[in-house]
């Protein structure tokens, strides 16, 4: 019986850890969703920047928009928990992931590890996504050469944002691709998410449903106990 409760213990350990985990990605699974449409609407005022309608004052005035929209990004990066951890820096969690400079140069400063808690015997899962994944390297396909190479999140970004300060129709559409290729890559992320949340909530439910029959067979055992000791009197 002894080794029954302390069973049963464990198991809510798991439970706990498991709870935890599934808050975690829910508040990163927003994060990244509210980072979809940001980075959309980057990519459409791309789109606009590079039509040949467009003067230096539209194309700096859309710049302001995207040099906003980047900054919301650092601040989607820099969630915090409800424990008051930032969600995307991995194992230091206890400091912001992202900075961004006076000129506008997003930098990761987080881990590239994630904390990991243990949700079952001999088993442990990563407690979140670390934002060197979601916000860090993102791959591209040219679509002329059709090579493969690693572009980095911000940098193109801003890529984009000094293009459309400079003036520059020809960077704006090089930058193009590559915005679409940072969009395509954070709605990876997304469904990343999406199947990690999914299997925490299938490991959750058979779990619970372990944890039923232990207490289940606890009770049996109490009663059985009870019954023993009543005879005996």
């Amino acid at each position: 019986l002894n080794k029954l409760k302390s069973q049963i213990d464990v198991n809510q350990r798991y439970l706990t850890n498991l709870e935890r985990m599934q808050d975690t990605l829910k508040m990163q699974e927003s994060s990244i969703t509210n980072a979809v449409d940001v980075i959309a609407r980057i990519k459409e005022l791309g789109v606009q920047g590079a039509n040949d309608t467009y003067n230096a004052s539209d194309r700096k005035s859309i710049a302001i928009e995207v040099g906003e929209l980047i900054s919301s990004l650092t601040d989607l990066g820099n969630m915090r928990g409800t424990d008051g951890a930032y969600l995307f820096s991995g194992y230091s969690q206890g400091e912001p992931p992202f900075s961004q400079s006076s000129s506008g140069v997003v930098t990761y400063t987080g881990s590239t590890d994630a904390l990991k808690v243990m949700v079952d015997e001999g088993r442990s899962m990563q407690l979140g996504i670390p934002g060197s994944d979601v916000y860090g390297s993102v791959q591209h396909k040219d679509a002329t050469t059709g090579e493969v190479s690693s572009i980095d999140f911000f940098s193109t970004l801003g890529n984009m944002y000094q293009a459309l300060i400079n003036n520059d129709k020809t960077a704006i559409r090089d930058n193009l691709d590559k915005v679409g290729s940072v969009h395509e890559h954070i709605v990876v992320q997304q469904a990343n998410i999406g199947s990690r949340m999914k299997r925490v909530e299938t490991l959750t439910n058979a779990i619970e449903d372990r944890d039923y029959t232990y207490k289940t067979l606890q009770s049996s055992m109490e009663d059985l106990d009870y019954v023993e000791a009543a005879s005996r009197l």
